[in-house]
């Protein structure tokens, strides 16, 4: 920091000593952030003189806005961000790159000016490696600009935002005075009924920021997120991964290079767009698919993992590779294992299905793996001995399916799918692409459905 700085307090960190506050202060050459003997409120205007600090009456919106659009301009926007969309997405890309740079101007305006910032992501590796690239930008932009500071991850479970997620980060949000108000940034998970609640009573608090991919619901209210960004809505489809849409916009705030975790999330999602090549990209994905499911990694239990603790395994040659190969056996072990409970059937038009209850594996694990990400497995692992087929598993109110690239236009997936939401009695949802899809019960209703399902899917009974 220079010997003088005039500046702006623009937010207010409490702490509950007051002197222990911490105060965001935006000026022509930066942010700071510091400590003051005397109380500051937002839009004092104040002088910095090594640690002492005096206030110089206030400052108006019209002059923070100038402040804050200066800073967030110098920190500029990457254009090139845009060419990991490939040259497939076409209109879709070009309206969702419009959607990534409103929504990196409102992000790099509440970080820079202070703001409390709460990111949530789906625990899985398309929802981690979004996470990570988000981190990792953060990191950059704190690196070039002397701030430290990192939103508040959270590590969701769930797949919808419900009011336990609320009261959590209102609570946040309340130790933080600010001009912008608090951020909210959800990515993979959300699109669902059950978060409609506290969505709306949340919209009043904080802006909304909303990657995702799922195939909204019947009737979903768009509106209550401006900045909803979803490829569903212009004409795609989930195989544009919301890892993807958070490494686009990662390298868009921030310049980097997500490619690797571009590729992870393709993977770990089975999306057509992955390189099934890219030996980097499946490793990735491998140890993100199994740090996000553990129930605990070392002393770290899954509630306190965060994009920097991830990040911190993946990016140490020594420690993945260590933990790349355990997880493998493991995998190998499971799969073992669910070959010999697997149950093979044959459309009408030859394609070979395979059917496993993942009970077996979940016993065997002791919940250590989880179904979406283990169908994937055992489906490549079906490629190799029977060709181009269709995987499914099932648990609990689960059914995961899998259906190769060559012959994923014929089967019509996604069209299966829809068909199975006309047996309202025992399917809630369903949604995915039509290489990866996932069907949800209203409760464990395997033994009704998975007759229906093989049928729709062309076998004979």
């Amino acid at each position: 920091m220079e010997r003088s700085v005039e500046g702006i307090v623009s937010a207010v960190r409490l702490e509950p000593d007051l002197r222990d506050n911490i105060y965001t202060v935006v000026s022509g050459s930066g942010v700071h952030e510091v400590k003051s003997g005397i109380v500051l409120e937002p839009l004092d205007r104040i002088s910095l003189a090594g640690d002492e600090v005096s206030i110089n009456g206030r400052a108006t919106n019209e002059d923070y806005e100038s402040a804050i659009s200066g800073i967030v301009n110098r920190i500029g926007l990457h254009d090139g961000a845009f060419s990991a969309f490939g040259d497939r997405a076409g209109p879709v890309a070009k309206v969702m790159s419009h959607q990534m740079v409103e929504c990196a101007k409102l992000f790099l305006k509440s970080y820079m000016g202070g703001a409390p910032i709460v990111v949530r992501f789906h625990n899985d590796g398309d929802g981690a490696s979004g996470a990570v690239a988000i981190y990792r930008a953060l990191a950059k932009i704190g690196r070039d600009s002397g701030l430290a500071r990192q939103p508040k991850w959270r590590m969701h479970r769930g797949v919808s935002y419900d009011m336990e997620s609320f009261y959590s980060d209102m609570a946040e949000f309340g130790n933080t005075k600010s001009i912008e108000k608090p951020l909210l940034l959800i990515t993979d998970f959300g699109t669902a009924p059950e978060s409609e609640k506290a969505i709306e009573l949340a919209r009043e608090q904080a802006n909304i920021i909303w990657f995702d991919h799922h195939m909204p619901y019947a009737g979903f209210r768009k509106e209550l997120v401006p900045h909803y960004v979803n490829p569903w809505e212009h004409g795609g489809d989930s195989n544009f991964t919301a890892g993807l849409l958070c490494c686009v916009f990662s390298s868009l705030i921030s310049g980097i290079d997500n490619s690797v975790l571009a590729q992870a999330s393709f993977i770990s999602d089975y999306s057509d767009m992955a390189d099934r090549s890219s030996e980097e990209g499946h490793r990735t994905a491998l140890l993100l698919d199994h740090i996000t499911s553990a129930k605990r990694i070392g002393s770290v239990t899954r509630e306190r993992i965060t994009p920097g603790f991830i990040d911190s395994i993946i990016s140490d040659s020594e420690t993945s590779g260590r933990m790349y190969r355990e997880v493998r056996n493991s995998v190998d072990e499971a799969l073992a294992l669910g070959l010999s409970h697997v149950k093979r059937y044959t459309t009408k038009s030859g394609n070979a299905v395979s059917v496993l209850d993942f009970e077996h594996i979940s016993r065997a694990s002791d919940g250590a793996m989880l179904p979406g990400r283990y169908s994937s497995r055992l489906h490549e692992k079906m490629e190799e001995i029977s060709g181009d087929c269709i995987t499914i598993v099932h648990y609990g109110q689960y059914i995961s399916l899998r259906v190769s690239r060559s012959i994923a236009e014929k089967v019509g997936l996604l069209v299966t799918i829809g068909n199975m939401k006309k047996f309202e009695e025992y399917v809630e949802s369903g949604g995915g692409h039509n290489q990866a899809g996932s069907i949800r019960m209203k409760g464990d209703y395997a033994d009704e459905v998975m007759p229906i399902l093989l049928r729709e899917l062309g076998v004979k009974l």
